[in-house]
């Protein structure tokens, strides 16, 4: 059974709240992470350990790999950024029509009040 959304006194939706982004780091982390798992943040420190050895080919392969990895990267991140900006746009669009609904709702009421005054 699905549950009701929220509603006002008006019975108007009260839309969700746009879940907030994670900070910088754990943003990139996330994408990165299902990208090249080597250039995640707490991995970075450990590449001149790490590589130490490599020899000019591979280093030369590796860092074909990480500019691959870096646009790869980009094409996600603006589709995170594209998702949460419709998700803002839905909620302030949905947010407006409560606001709207509610603000119909107190005019009704004052509408009312007025023909009773008036019918007296």
């Amino acid at each position: 059974m699905t549950p009701n959304p929220p509603t006002d006194n008006t019975g108007a939706v009260i839309p969700p709240k746009p879940k907030l982004p994670p900070s910088g780091q754990e943003l990139y982390d996330a994408l990165m992470g299902q990208i090249e798992p080597e250039l995640i943040s707490s991995e970075l420190p450990n590449m001149g350990a790490r590589y130490a050895a490599e020899t000019p080919e591979d280093t030369a392969k590796r860092a074909s790999r990480y500019g691959q990895a870096f646009l790869k990267y980009q094409q996600s991140y603006e589709g995170f950024s594209k998702m949460k900006n419709e998700e803002v746009k839905t909620y302030r669009k949905a947010s407006y029509e409560v606001v709207e609904k509610q603000s119909d709702a107190e005019d009704d009421e004052d509408l009312t009040k007025l023909d009773t005054q008036f019918s007296k």
